[in-house]
């Protein structure tokens, strides 16, 4: 029993000194960072694969290279798809020239990743989640129309969507009494509050 406990312990350690993924910036560079989130899009180039991961404070590059990245990791990297959620540890560097994406604040660095563990696997989803392009020239937003009742189908996914996101944050910013104390909460970025509308 004491050695679970252990282990409960070194994972809870390993989970809670993330970094969040749209925080880092340009002085990060050079730092080892521990990211976890979902994947939100995926560009291979045969040796070189390029994810977006995503997180509630944004979107990150990272990249799995065999000249920075273990070929065992690479390989897991392979099976990766969108809504994947990962835990990775890697190296903030910074984006070579005329590769900087405009679309994402975090456009001007990337992660080389070093180590991968998939937390959950993802099935084909109903609809895209993922509202940014990987691509700079692409442009920031994809605009898919996703049918009402299938969004209030899968409600679990649809609130993952960052503009869905957005909407729960501004709402919570909101100044009555009964959000006082769920601001408090939610003012070191542990909670967000959800509140569902009477039926």
């Amino acid at each position: 029993m004491g050695s679970l406990n252990n282990a409960g312990r070194e994972d809870k350690m390993k989970y809670q000194d993330r970094s969040p993924c749209g925080n880092l910036t340009l002085s990060d560079t050079g730092k080892e960072v521990t990211l976890a989130g979902w994947v939100d899009a995926l560009r291979d180039h045969g040796e070189v694969l390029f994810i977006h991961l995503r997180d509630r404070s944004g979107i990150v590059q990272i990249v799995f290279t065999p000249e920075a990245t273990p070929q065992a990791i690479c390989a897991k990297a392979g099976i990766l798809k969108s809504e994947f959620c990962i835990h990775l540890v890697g190296r903030v560097v910074k984006r070579v020239e005329g590769t900087e994406n405009p679309a994402i604040t975090t456009g001007d660095i990337e992660v080389v990743a070093k180590d991968l563990t998939i937390l959950s696997r993802a099935e084909t989803l109903p609809f895209q989640i993922s509202e940014k392009s990987i691509l700079a020239e692409a442009g920031a937003k994809r605009d898919e129309a996703v049918a009402e009742d299938l969004r209030l189908q899968y409600r679990y996914l649809d609130l993952r969507r960052p503009s869905m996101q957005e909407n729960l944050i501004r709402r919570q910013a909101g100044g009555d009494a009964r959000q006082a104390a769920g601001n408090a909460r939610a003012k070191n970025g542990a909670f967000l509050e959800r509140v569902r509308p009477y039926s």
